[in-house]
């Protein structure tokens, strides 16, 4: 206990404080909540300059139980109440370079303007302890993440430095890494190992580069993660994380980008949690129908090489080209989820991957358009003109109607296809709208039109489908299953996704499976297209006049 006491004077020199909190807390380890408010109120009356004080009180009281520091801050702030003072004692810094280690705290402080310094990096060492080191501001982030058993790290780009240096009179950054997360715990969240803090005294407003934090996710951890910052107590709640910063995940590492001076982590949820188990369904589930899908695109390509008069005919020409971009849609989607993973150290393919993917997405959707058009020809105006050169004008709209949207991608947006939520290489904030939902949601809203026209044509209005005289409810449902599949109406399950997850659900049962219904309505079950094999495997002795529907603009 005399030890204590002694401690607490040494540090501090407050009879008070020593009076109240000495005697119930002379070890960290066994601090109630009221101790931690204690400690955090002491430090709150620090005056600036006493760093390593600071330093070595925060350490210390990170050692407390996780109940202690949690109650702690849902009941005193005191989370709030130990950065300010941190924040307080770095702004009061002099030096130019400053660096403090302990067990639980690593401070690095640094000039801007007159050291060569870009960020700080923790790893493991040969021996297993952490260690840490300076990034150069020679160094890029992607080449410093290569140092073994590499754990976190937190960069200043060089743009941002420049902002720093030129904003700011003497540029002091202070970089505080917190090893162990009680002081940020809160219920039902949960921190990865390392906790960033950044504080730049005298700095307003925001970066124009953004700060990057980047966290090592280790091998088999496939919890759910998010990069989140600190909120300080606004008078009416305690301090709190927020998240829902800019991330991205490639490989094993996990970069945050922030555009204000924060202290920062990443959030991390248990192995358990249903968005986890739902994620790898739907993985599972759009593997599984592309996978089908592909193979089943392959067989209509394969009937187009084998039969000449199938290929010659107009609906299946049209049938090929929207195969055509289904399937390389399927190859660019991968292609770009293999360099999501693998981007951090050349975006490059990145972009280009997800500019390719970002195209035949809107090509399918054309394809798509085109599909509707003819189907509103062939089932609601019924008598009409033929269109003149049907295939030409189809294939100028639908190959290459998406590049003005990529057009746009390449001139108006940064090219970091890599700086979003998803799995795959693809744009973030208005690129995303204007140039791929906007045109979708278009085509899916017209398509939407067309598809109640044509069922108030087939069940309202009774109009027989010609060629088909015996049961035609059965046919006239069969067709109803093809539009929807060939107009793309499956996306609208997408849209409603953010009501409820059956619709997401749907949307990955569906989806992805448009290959498959598409061969199977028009190959499979076609009697034309069975016709053809027939006759190549001499199952049929009827000679075969040739004669095959179109698949595109008529039903089977």
């Amino acid at each position: 206990m005399g030890a204590g006491i002694i401690r607490c004077l040494l540090l501090y020199g407050s009879l008070l404080i020593v009076a109240i909190e000495c005697q119930i807390c002379d070890r960290p380890e066994t601090f109630s909540p009221e101790c931690v408010a204690g400690v955090a109120n002491n430090l709150s009356r620090t005056k600036g300059g006493h760093i390593g004080i600071v330093a070595a009180r925060i350490n210390d009281l990170m050692d407390a139980p996780k109940t202690s520091l949690l109650v702690a801050q849902e009941t005193y702030n005191s989370t709030d109440k130990v950065l300010r003072s941190l924040d307080m004692s770095v702004g009061a810094i002099a030096d130019d370079h400053l660096v403090l280690r302990d067990s639980h705290l690593l401070i690095h402080i640094f000039n801007a303007r007159t050291t060569n310094i870009a960020g700080v990096i923790v790893y493991e060492n040969d021996e297993g302890f952490i260690s840490d080191a300076e990034i150069y501001r020679n160094t890029s982030l992607d080449k410093a993440l290569q140092i073994g058993h590499f754990k976190a790290a937190a960069y200043m780009p060089e743009d941002l430095l420049e902002q720093i240096i030129a904003d700011v009179q003497k540029p002091i950054v202070a970089v505080t890494v917190f090893l162990k997360d009680g002081l940020f715990a809160l219920r039902d969240q949960s921190l990865g190992e390392v906790v960033f803090g950044v504080i730049i005294p005298d700095f307003r407003g925001k970066f124009v580069t953004p700060m990057k934090l980047a966290f090592k996710i280790a091998e088999g951890d496939n919890r759910e993660k998010d990069c989140a910052h600190w909120i300080y107590n606004d008078g009416m709640t305690n301090g709190k994380w927020d998240e829902g910063q800019d991330s991205n995940v490639c490989g094993a590492v996990e970069v945050c980008e922030y555009y204000e001076v924060t202290h920062s982590g990443m959030l991390v949820s248990g192995g358990d949690d249903d968005r986890k188990k739902h994620r790898d369904a739907l993985e599972l589930i759009t593997f599984i129908g592309c996978s089908l899908s592909f193979v089943s695109l392959l067989g209509i390509f394969i009937t187009g090489i084998l039969f000449s008069k199938w290929r010659a005919n107009k609906g299946n020409i049209i049938l090929l080209n929207y195969a055509l971009a289904t399937l390389f849609e399927i190859i660019t989607m991968y292609v770009s989820k293999y360099f999501r993973e693998t981007a951090l150290c050349d975006k490059t393919w990145c972009f280009v991957s997800g500019l390719f993917f970002h195209y035949f997405v809107l090509a399918q959707f054309f394809w798509v358009l085109i599909i509707s058009y003819l189907q509103y020809k062939r089932y609601v105006q019924i008598i009409g003109v033929p269109t003149n050169k049907l295939i030409l004008k189809s294939c100028l709209i639908a190959w290459l109607g998406p590049l003005p949207m990529i057009i746009l991608l390449c001139f108006f947006f940064d090219g970091n296809f890599v700086n979003n939520n998803a799995d795959v290489c693809y744009p973030s904030g208005w690129p995303l709208y204007v140039a791929l939902i906007a045109p979708i949601v278009i085509i899916v809203l017209v398509n939407f039109g067309v598809f109640a026209m044509i069922l108030k044509s087939i069940f309202h209005d009774n109009m027989e489908i010609p060629r088909l005289a015996d049961n035609v409810m059965i046919l006239r449902v069969r067709l109803v299953f093809l539009l929807f599949f060939q107009l793309g109406l499956c996306w609208i399950f997408l849209f409603l996704g953010k009501i409820s997850i059956v619709f997401t659900y749907l949307f990955v049962i569906t989806a992805p499976n448009q290959g498959v219904v598409v061969f199977l309505l028009f190959i499979v079950f076609n009697r034309a297209s069975n016709q053809f094999y027939k006759q190549m495997c001499g199952c049929d002795p009827k000679k075969f006049n040739g004669r095959v529907q179109e698949p595109s603009t008529r039903s089977t």
